[in-house]
């Protein structure tokens, strides 16, 4: 059977379509890679929540971890902390002490407690992983966006309130590592540093 060949203008037609269907592709992959939540970093209180569940480290600075335990993209952030505290030359005095708070819905499963992005992260250098049902704490902090990091000095003030990756599921060197880095070397007192979160929204109740 003879199949009928395609006329030039057919086979345009069909080019033009790939080519837009390959760019919108491109554009919406782009945009996930560097979208983040408008409100990732609103309402971030300066000074540790007095009424907080968590109590901060009265001897050393106190870094949290805000975590969705099935985030994929939450991965990269926590690469990017472990390379921070672990491989570039912090002494133990310089480490914090570490909170991974992972929001979970009020019905979570074992697959929620136990998910790879939660044991990884609860290996980081002091840490201790806190269970925030409906992300009441998550909502107290401030934190809409799993991958947020917060750096409290001694004295309970932020120093660095963001994200620790270049974009969303990736690793490599970006400012607010390299931030979150020198703040814990030097010990800095300057004004507080703020970056942006890429990543999935974290589990917040409806009023949040």
């Amino acid at each position: 059977m003879n199949h009928p060949e395609l006329s030039p203008k057919v086979w345009s037609l069909a080019i033009s379509l790939w080519g837009c269907a390959v760019v919108g592709v491109w554009t919406w992959s782009t945009q996930h890679e560097f979208s983040v939540n408008a409100k990732s970093v609103n309402a971030v209180p300066s000074r540790w929540p007095a009424a907080s569940e968590v109590v901060k480290s009265d001897d050393r600075a106190t870094l949290i971890l805000f975590l969705h335990p099935r985030c994929p993209c939450t991965r990269a952030t926590i690469v990017e902390l472990e390379k921070t505290l672990t491989g570039r030359a912090l002494d133990a005095s310089q480490l914090p002490k570490c909170f991974v708070v992972a929001s979970l819905p009020t019905d979570a499963d074992q697959r929620w407690l136990d998910s790879q992005t939660v044991r990884r992260a609860a290996n980081l250098p002091n840490a201790e992983v806190v269970w925030d049902y409906d992300g009441h704490i998550s909502s107290s902090f401030g934190a809409i966006t799993s991958g947020t990091v917060m750096l409290y000095r001694i004295d309970g003030h932020l120093q660095f309130s963001g994200g620790v990756t270049i974009s969303r599921g990736h690793e490599g060197s970006s400012l607010g590592a390299d931030r979150l880095h020198a703040l814990l070397h030097h010990d800095d007192h300057g004004s507080m540093e703020s970056t942006p979160v890429f990543g999935c929204r974290l589990c917040l109740d409806s009023s949040s």
